[in-house]
């Protein structure tokens, strides 16, 4: 009986954790894409006149770098096993 309850909990903490994983990684891509929208919009749309940059595309660009950087470390650890 002792060990179904140890189970659950460590289970519950187990959750809690990935909770807590998942939601420091949606705060950095948050604050990275509010860092890139003004980082845009300063630079490219100030000195350059190139069209500002509205929330919705950083949000993009993070997540698109962040896939291309995810699938090129995949990409070399692959490449180290063969």
């Amino acid at each position: 009986m002792i060990d179904q309850h140890d189970n659950a909990r460590r289970q519950g903490l187990n959750l809690r954790r990935h909770g807590q994983l998942a939601l420091k990684g949606l705060a950095v891509i948050l604050l990275a894409a509010v860092i890139t929208l003004w980082a845009w919009n300063t630079l490219a749309g100030d000195l350059f006149a190139a069209p500002i940059a509205e929330f919705r595309h950083a949000v993009a660009a993070v997540l698109a770098l962040s896939a291309l950087a995810f699938a090129w470390g995949f990409g070399l650890r692959l490449a180290q096993r063969r």
